[in-house]
């Protein structure tokens, strides 16, 4: 879980990841902001903290957290999300059954903060829902250096361009949160991809 001044939201993510059924996991925290949730992560085997020296874009957090990883999967674990309680399982289990590197969600649901609403999100291309819907199973993957919300989409397209499983029908896998914090604000609730709630 890559993390920067958002302190607010940790322990709804922090225990969101205590529920997973899938106990055999672990969650990295790499915190590169200047109010530190080191408080906020349990003090057991199942969690690290660590803390770069230098600010750095969220992929490259999550570069820092994958190189931490001693799991065969990697999932991306947003500090503002909420992930539903079978979500590794779920995900993991596709990646075995079918053998890909990457496993993602066709859908979430998405909630908005300021007015507050909520919707479930299902793009036409997946890779679009959101990052924090990525579980990969490729030793070595790297997000893209530059940081970019489209740079790390990019990244992930042309790494998994075939090796690919699309869990259907379980947007209550991924809450998403928007709010005037959010790393990459993106429009909510427009077009054909958004059903409300």
């Amino acid at each position: 879980m890559a993390t920067h001044n958002r302190r607010r939201f940790v322990p709804d993510a922090v225990a969101a990841f205590q529920r997973q059924t899938l106990r055999d996991s672990e969650m990295i925290v790499i915190d590169d902001g200047t109010d530190s949730i080191m408080d906020l992560i349990p003090p057991t085997g199942r969690f690290r903290y660590a803390q770069p020296p230098s600010r750095q874009h969220f992929c490259g957090l999550r570069d820092i957290a994958t190189r931490f990883a001693n799991g065969r999967y990697i999932a991306v674990w947003d500090d503002d999300d909420i992930s539903h309680p079978e979500r590794l399982a779920v995900q993991v289990g596709e990646l075995e059954r079918t053998k890909m590197g990457l496993c993602l969600l066709s859908s979430s649901i998405v909630t908005r903060e300021d007015p507050p609403d909520a919707w479930v999100y299902t793009p036409v291309d997946p890779y679009k829902l959101d990052n924090s819907a990525v579980l990969v199973n490729r030793p070595g993957f790297e997000w893209s250096a530059d940081g970019s919300c489209y740079a790390a989409l990019r990244a992930l397209k042309a790494a998994f361009v075939v090796d690919l499983v699309v869990v259907h029908g379980r947007p209550e896998l991924l809450v998403t949160r928007r709010h005037d914090s959010n790393t990459c604000a993106r429009p909510v609730g427009e077009g054909p991809d958004w059903s409300k709630l």
